[in-house]
């Protein structure tokens, strides 16, 4: 194994980043309520009526196996469904063209 000198690092090209502190939870609280900003939401907003439950997509006591197996059934009987059509095309022209032949008595 190679052990590198001192000379060595600077031929190995590594660009760094100018550190800085970053602004801290409660300033930025302080900051916001002070000037009345709206507050950004950063994530997506997961609200539902009380009359419509919870939704199972966003329940964490939902299993979720059983979501993903109804959408892995979906998607294959999608692709079934495609290769049918594929294979019945491909039949509709194969009885076309032998039915071309020519056959003497």
């Amino acid at each position: 194994m190679k052990t590198l000198k001192r000379n060595d690092y600077k031929s190995l090209h590594l660009a760094t980043t100018e550190a800085f502190i970053g602004e801290s939870l409660e300033d930025k609280v302080r900051r916001t309520t002070a000037s009345k900003e709206p507050i950004e939401a950063i994530s997506p907003m997961i609200y539902t009526e009380r009359k419509d439950g919870v939704k199972p997509e966003y329940n964490i006591r939902t299993d979720k196996w059983d979501v993903a197996q109804q959408a892995m059934t979906t998607i294959s009987q999608g692709v079934r469904q495609k290769r049918t059509e594929r294979m019945n095309a491909k039949t509709d022209t194969a009885t076309a063209t032998n039915s071309e032949v020519n056959v003497q008595k």
